[in-house]
Parts: C-alpha cells; structure tokens; sequence
C-alpha cells in the first residue's frame, strides 16, 4: 500500500468512528492510531465470526493432520522470527 492508500484508509475509519488520530507523547512527527469504543466492539465481533470460520474449518482435520499442520505452522514461526537468514 502507497501513503496514499494507508491515509485513505484511515480517513474512511476515522470518518465511520472506528479509530481516533492520537498524537505520540514523545514524537511529534508520529500519529497514533487507537480504536474507539465502536472500533472495538466492531473487531470483537468479526474475530469472533472468524474464530467460529476457522474451529470449523480445522474440525474438518483428524488430530492427526492437526498435529501435524501445528508441527509446520510453529517451524514456519520460527523461520520468521529468526527473519529467514539465507544461509
């Protein structure tokens, strides 16, 4: 995304009050954004929508095959995290 799209973005999300520009206590050339009341309420319920998506979508794998997905997932996480290092 270009500044552009990000600044839109946030407009459009400042506009239907679901987050706030706050100014950073320390540096005044950083804007902060902080979900208000509306934003929070609106996030609780679409992660709870996707949490529900996902538990059944995962029900649909043996323990087996969940074990292994985790197995992966953590190794990917991992590699991530040390920043995937070229050798």
């Amino acid at each position: 995304m270009t500044a552009r799209n990000v600044t839109s973005l946030v407009d459009r999300l400042e506009a239907g009050r679901f987050v706030r520009r706050v100014p950073h206590p320390s540096d005044r050339r950083v804007t902060l954004l902080e979900l208000t009341d509306r934003g929070r309420t609106l996030n609780r319920r679409l992660f709870a929508t996707h949490r529900s998506r996902a538990a059944k979508l995962f029900d649909r794998l043996s323990a087996k095959d969940q074990a292994e997905l985790e197995r992966i997932m953590r190794q990917l996480n991992d590699e991530l995290a040390r920043g995937m290092d070229e050798d």
